[in-house]
């Protein structure tokens, strides 16, 4: 009744992993061209500001005590550089 079948199911699988193969390599061709840096899609790196976009500033100093421009700087860099405490618990994550 099915004779002669296998053979045209054979060729409509394969026909059909070829084409998702192809797309595969084809994508990681792609990614590989970006990584190598030979690829007209290559995706700039964001320059850190001093002060944030929002023009508030980012440290707000809520002491009397005169904070210099280095600790200042320090400060905008983010709680991982404070050296009185480790950044662990400087920082409370919640989830």
């Amino acid at each position: 009744m099915f004779e002669g079948m296998w053979p045209h199911a054979l060729s409509n699988i394969e026909a059909g992993h070829s084409i998702i193969m192809e797309l595969k390599y084809k994508n990681l061709h792609d990614k590989i061209k970006i990584l190598e840096g030979g690829s007209k899609l290559k995706r700039g790196t964001s320059e850190q500001h001093d002060t944030p976009t929002t023009g508030q500033p980012r440290i707000i100093n809520l002491t009397k005590k005169q904070l210099t421009k280095e600790q200042i700087n320090i400060l905008n860099l983010g709680p991982q550089y404070a050296m009185e405490i480790s950044p662990k618990n400087a920082l409370t994550i919640s989830s």
